[in-house]
């Protein structure tokens, strides 16, 4: 039980972590008059489990490593190859 409460909290400090960052993102592009969508790319993907916008260096170092990473590769090699 304390171990799931740990884990909740941790989430949670995560996520208004990324609240945060977001505020702070968005306050940047304000000030240099670019729309909201301006940071936000293809390949960043919401997380399941935080909300959080996840890019690839933070996948490829999470509990799914290999799947995203293989993702990833299978992914770039079809638009070398114009697929």
């Amino acid at each position: 039980m304390v171990h799931k409460l740990k884990n909740q909290r941790q989430q949670a400090l995560t996520l208004a972590e990324n609240i945060t960052n977001y505020n702070n993102m968005i306050e940047k592009q304000v000030k240099l008059n670019l729309p909201v969508y301006a940071f936000w790319t293809v390949k960043t993907i919401v997380g399941p489990t935080t909300g959080a916008a996840l890019e690839h260096p933070q996948l490829k170092l999470g509990p799914d490593a290999k799947q995203w990473i293989q993702g990833f590769s299978n992914e770039f090699d079809r638009l070398a190859q114009g697929v």
